[in-house]
């Protein structure tokens, strides 16, 4: 048996993530254990976007921009595979406060986090409960507001923060975990897959 057989269908799953994104809400707690598919979901619903409206994609490359990134266009890197314009960010649960939500600098160039650059497009957390406790409290602020304020002396920055899709994965594990709460998220699990697979990579 190889290990194609032993991955069950997952569209009926994309289905379900994407009706999530249909509905207007737009968030999904991904219930599954390593190897089961969950990337391979994240993927394919991003292939799925159609990048949003002009204003969204408007917004989007002014973020890409400041943050020093190239602006995605047909067959460029960093986004989604179908549609070329959707970005697609999946950031390391390590990664800092400012690195996720960007900094405000009155003296120089203000810097977007990863929740402005994947305006319009893909946000998928891999391992969501192990993100900063000021990251997970924060983000459902930021996503009901649609955009990241900062506010410093002298100065106001907003970027924008409205990903079309935010995908947090969790571990079977950890789903009754305080940790693995996203208020607004609808909750798509997987199925469990055989063993003799598990960890291959794909999820």
């Amino acid at each position: 048996m190889t290990k194609n057989e032993l991955l069950p269908d997952l569209r009926p799953y994309v289905g379900r993530v994407m009706d999530a994104h249909a509905s207007g809400r737009g968030r999904v707690r991904l219930v599954a254990d390593p190897g089961e598919g969950s990337l391979l979901v994240a993927r394919t619903c991003a292939a799925l976007l159609d990048g949003g409206t002009p204003r969204a994609r408007v917004g989007r490359d002014i973020a890409r921009t400041l943050a020093g990134l190239p602006i995605p266009a047909e067959g460029g890197a960093g986004c989604a595979e179908g549609d070329r314009s959707v970005a697609v960010r999946a950031p390391h649960h390590t990664v800092s406060y400012a690195g996720f939500f960007g900094t405000a600098r009155v003296t120089r160039v203000p810097r977007p986090g990863e929740v402005s650059i994947a305006h319009g497009g893909l946000l998928y957390l891999d391992e969501w409960p192990h993100f900063a406790r000021s990251i997970r409290e924060h983000l459902p602020r930021v996503l009901d507001a649609g955009r990241v304020e900062h506010r410093r002396a002298g100065g106001f920055f907003a970027y924008p923060a409205q990903p079309a899709l935010v995908i947090a994965h969790v571990t079977r594990a950890d789903r009754d975990d305080p940790r693995a709460a996203l208020p607004g998220a609808i909750d798509v699990e997987l199925p469990e897959r055989p063993r003799p697979y598990q960890g291959v990579g794909l999820g």
